[in-house]
């Protein structure tokens, strides 16, 4: 058994549990000792038991504040994970199964997306880099562009991308920051690191480029789309909601629609 500290954004994170090998978008949230709003005990057992509920399904299946990982090809539990609603997580893990157990695993048993709107953040799906000190974001709908945009101001003008897939968004000392987070998708750029928004880019794709300032209702939606929550969980839906009015409130956000070479570079540059 062993303990690995972990801080998201505002969320520390303890891991008690067999050794297991970190991957490369876990490793760079790996911190000193903390004092953890999060604590995820893992046990090695016997078969393990299906929640009372339980109705079936495979993958993770979530039965009130259990969740249990089936088994596809023999609908047996491979794990299951119990929060109780206080900041720790019990997590089960049938040895027969062990192999399931690592990086990936504990970020589906974390839930950050879900986690992190009780602290006031949100994640938000966007290409995320770094110029002059301050975070740009490119979101859209999925194959829209967000990568090629990011990509097209790393080589043309010296940006840093941060993130390809997903921004954790976070308000500290009255401003909203952009966090680098786990999730990076098959971009695989994940960093730790935090900086001040400068804008958000709301994209679409168009044989010519235009950027303009967006409209609070562009922006709503663009926000509304791009954030990880539960629709059809009220709570979450409050939350995201407050954050997406103070982040508009007080973020520009703009409109691009763009070409994948430099001239939309130089378009969203003059509207900056």
């Amino acid at each position: 058994m062993e303990k690995r500290y972990y801080r998201v954004g505002a969320i520390g994170i303890l891991v008690e549990g067999p050794a297991f090998e970190e991957a490369y978008y876990l490793s760079p949230f790996r911190t000193e000792e903390l004092t953890p709003d999060l604590t995820v005990t893992v046990s090695l057992t016997g078969p393990v038991s299906l929640p009372e509920g339980f109705c079936g399904g495979s993958g993770w299946v979530k039965v009130g504040n259990t969740r249990v990982l089936i088994d596809e090809r023999n609908q047996i539990p491979s794990a299951r994970a119990d929060y109780d609603g206080y900041g720790h997580i019990g997590v089960s893990v049938d040895r027969a199964h062990s192999e399931c157990y690592g990086s990936s695993f504990l970020i589906r048993v974390l839930r950050l997306p879900h986690r992190v709107l009780e602290h006031g953040s949100v994640f938000l799906h966007s290409s995320f880099i770094e110029v002059n000190g301050e975070a740009i974001l490119f979101t859209a709908d999925c194959r829209t562009g967000k990568s090629t945009q990011a990509a097209l101001w790393e080589k043309n003008r010296g940006a840093f991308v941060v993130n390809g897939d997903r921004s954790l968004l976070r308000k500290e000392n009255g401003r909203w920051y952009a966090c680098g987070s786990p999730y990076c998708g098959t971009s695989k750029i994940c960093h730790n690191l935090s900086y001040p928004i400068r804008a958000v880019v709301i994209l679409s794709q168009a044989k010519t480029n235009t950027a303009k300032r967006a409209g609070a209702k562009e922006a709503f939606i663009a926000m509304l789309s791009g954030c990880t929550y539960h629709a059809s969980r009220k709570t979450e839906v409050d939350a995201v909601t407050e954050i997406a009015g103070d982040m508009i409130a007080s973020v520009p956000f703009y409109t691009l629609a763009c070409t994948p070479d430099l001239r939309a570079v130089e378009e969203l540059e003059k509207a900056l």
